[in-house]
């Protein structure tokens, strides 16, 4: 009778091998997830300096205590090319230019489905 070796992975080893990928992925998902979160702020920072540039652009004084809402209303931004999405209607203009200078904007902002929703610097703003 022939000696037929069998080919394939043993029990151990198939369990260490899930075992390495299950630690990499506890490792990584938070880690991914937290460079997400960076990036959609950042996007609201360069979005409020983007609107605030296009803004004071077209004659809207940085002294102006009124609404974003009220802009897009009074057709500010009707020929803005860029996206305003992650900016709340009811942001002040004042927080804006607040988050536009702050150098550590990032770490003042708290994001939910990457709107803003907290800004604790200068010209606080909660989302109602």
């Amino acid at each position: 009778m022939k000696n037929i070796k069998k080919r394939g992975f043993t029990i151990v080893e198939l369990m260490a091998v899930i075992s390495i990928i299950a630690v990499l992925i506890i490792i990584l998902v938070p880690t991914i997830t937290g460079y997400v979160n960076i990036s959609k702020k950042l996007n609201i920072v360069i979005q409020a300096r983007n609107a605030i540039e296009y803004a004071v652009s077209v004659g809207i004084s940085p002294e102006n205590n009124i609404k974003l809402i009220d802009l897009k209303n009074n057709n500010v931004f009707i020929d803005y090319e860029r996206s305003l999405d992650c900016l709340q209607d009811d942001i002040q203009y004042s927080t804006l230019r607040s988050i536009s200078r702050d150098q550590e904007a990032v770490n003042k902002i708290k994001i939910e489905n990457g709107k803003i929703i907290e800004w604790t610097g200068e010209n606080p703003y909660k989302k109602k």
